[in-house]
């Protein structure tokens, strides 16, 4: 079907700004009869429509201009659709419907574009044109495009340890949203001790070199500065490690994300800077009002995709996927979210409204085959999660995400109240305090399909899930599939709230996400931050033991145990940077020598 409208203004919009649009619709040769009507839908990351509040963000007023008598009944509905019903008369050709979102006319701010830089905006509509409840999609909707603004800051990365002097650098160049200013061209220039040793021009706001890195210092950092914009990448320590950073959950357009498969991989390995990530699109996205099919289930066919997509993406020693989806339990039943990945290349998936696998023991017990193969990882425990478990396959637990931390039942996650028949949530502590032997991982939850991106991100949830998305650290042996799977089966892994946080944990020489034996263990942790340190603790049986020294950004706790442990007793850190920035371990279990 096809009408003419008009969108106005017409031209690109910059991200997270104000805006009144003007959406014209032209009634055709058909018309509108009585009781059909009109649906337009506002997209993802735009403010939410309102009809009542002329002075807050989203106000919208629609006027109809016809000769005909008619009456409209207005109405917004599932979030994101603002809707008209012909309640008398109908619209004939020339007829026009006049939408006006964000109107600033009472002297209301508009309507805020997305946080996030995305090439189609589409303001869909729909027509009811016989009265039948019957809505088709116009093909012509009006669409926009939203580009990054101006650059507010500069980014860079290196690799945490170095074994030589010479190091890669990316550096980005960021608008105060934190998308990647594609529309500048500015160089950057790099100094070390006040020498400059490299110039580099940034293509469409990226720019990646190696750098001879010639400064002898244990810990140090790369400086980056463009007139009067200046940075200091991550630290970066000597040491053989091999420590990898990576976003282990997002979605894409095949659940409700916004980007595809191939669009989410390209931007966490050129765009996020990552080393690895995984694409967990949802096994039911349920009756998810911001998703214009309501009921999205993922079939043999879109698991087929993701498998696909994900295989393409993996590139040994360069860049390391995971196939993976979330089983969704939701408004079906009290077992919560769960991420499952897989170390094989094209694996089965249990779905979470199979009946042979429609609970968490049921999963469980069908991915058993699997067994050092598939790996199983609560998503947002506190908010809503069931006690089962299985120590062969829950090896792993989402500490923190966009939703929030889950370490302590008092934590920071964003939605406190329990979903409708949900039993409530559990912390990180709780699951350790069961004897649930779980390392943890942190990642975005994103769905914009933009793991890596470093600021908070909303795509749905605007100004109610508003945290910056987390990361992974792995220390492995190699950068493979194979590699990462195997050293985060063995909780070789730490999470941080989004900065690339060093943080090094040993108890008598194994690290964490090892299970020890020993009478007294020495425990040992060095933590570099990315900016001064506020706290660093030790955790013991879920209670702070005792405080690391800090010299301003680096910190060392050593912790000896003076008497023989009684029990079986677990260990993690806890980092705080002055910032509120975030890191934790994976525990350490000691078992006592008999």
């Amino acid at each position: 079907m096809k009408l003419a409208t008009v969108i106005e203004p017409s031209d690109s919009i910059v991200a997270d700004s104000l805006q009144s649009l003007l959406i014209k619709i032209e009634i055709g040769e058909e018309g509108i009869k009585k009781w059909g009507g009109f649906r337009l839908y506002i997209p993802p990351g735009w403010s939410l429509p309102q009809l009542d509040h002329p002075q807050e963000p989203g106000y919208t007023t629609i006027e109809i201009k016809t000769k005909c008598e008619h009456r409209v009944k207005k109405n917004i509905y599932t979030g994101r659709w603002i809707a008209g019903e012909i309640i008398a008369g109908q619209l004939s050709k020339g007829d026009t419907i006049e939408i006006c979102y964000g109107n600033t006319k009472a002297g209301g701010p508009g309507s805020y574009a997305p946080r996030v830089a995305v090439p189609k905006s589409i303001f869909q509509i729909s027509v009811d044109q016989e009265g039948n409840y019957t809505y088709q999609d116009i093909d012509n909707s009006p669409c926009l495009k939203v580009i990054p603004g101006s650059v507010a800051e500069l980014k860079a990365i290196i690799p945490s340890y170095r074994c030589a002097s010479e190091i890669p650098v990316m550096v980005m160049a960021i608008d105060r949203s934190g998308n990647i200013a594609e529309n500048s061209a500015i160089s950057v220039e790099y100094k070390e001790g006040g020498e400059e040793k490299y110039k580099l021009d940034l293509k469409d706001g990226i720019g990646k070199v190696k750098l001879d890195l010639t400064e002898d210092k244990m810990v140090t950092h790369v400086h980056v500065s463009s007139g009067q914009l200046t940075c200091r990448s991550n630290p970066t320590k000597k040491g053989s490690h091999l420590l990898l950073w990576g976003d282990l959950h997002g979605h894409s357009n095949l659940s409700d994300g916004r980007f595809s498969p191939a669009e989410y991989f390209a931007y966490a390995r050129d765009k996020g800077g990552l080393d690895f990530a995984s694409l967990t699109d949802h096994d039911n996205v349920g009756s998810n009002s911001n998703v214009k099919e309501h009921s999205k289930l993922m079939g043999k066919e879109t698991w087929e995709q993701i498998k696909q997509a994900t295989n393409k993406a993996n590139q040994p020693h360069q860049f390391v996927t995971l196939i993976g989806y979330e089983y969704t339990q939701i408004e079906m039943s009290t077992g919560g979210h769960r991420n499952i990945y897989y170390l094989d290349d094209d694996p089965p998936i249990f779905r979470s409204w199979d009946l042979e696998s429609n609970t968490p023991t049921k999963l469980f017990n069908k991915l058993k085959k699997w067994k050092g193969r598939v790996i199983v990882i609560p998503h947002h425990p506190l908010n809503f999660m069931s006690r089962e478990h299985d120590p062969d396959l829950q090896r792993l637990f989402e500490i923190y995400s966009m939703w929030g931390g889950s370490e302590t039942a008092d934590d920071t996650c964003a939605f406190k109240h329990p979903v409708k028949y949900s039993p409530g949530g559990k912390s990180f502590i709780e699951m350790l305090n069961y004897d649930y032997r779980m390392g943890v991982v942190a990642g975005g939850d994103n769905h914009d399909s933009m793991p890596g991106f470093s600021k908070a991100t909303d795509i749905w949830r605007k100004g109610k899930m508003a945290q910056r998305p987390g990361l992974t650290a792995v220390f492995v042996e190699e950068k493979t599939r194979e590699a990462l799977f195997a050293a985060l089966y063995n909780r070789h892994c730490y999470a941080t709230t989004g900065e690339r946080i060093l943080l090094e944990f040993v108890i008598d020489g194994q690290i964490m996400g090892s299970e020890v034996k020993a009478k007294k263990p020495y425990i040992k942790a060095n933590v570099v931050g990315t900016c001064k340190l506020e706290q660093v603790q030790l955790v013991k049986n879920g209670l702070p033991v005792m405080d690391g020294k800090i010299s301003n950004e680096e910190a060392v706790l050593e912790y000896q145990e003076e008497k023989d442990l009684p029990a079986q007793t677990y260990y993690y850190i806890r980092v705080i940077q002055q910032d509120g920035e975030k890191a934790w371990s994976s525990p350490i279990w000691v078992n006592p020598v008999e």
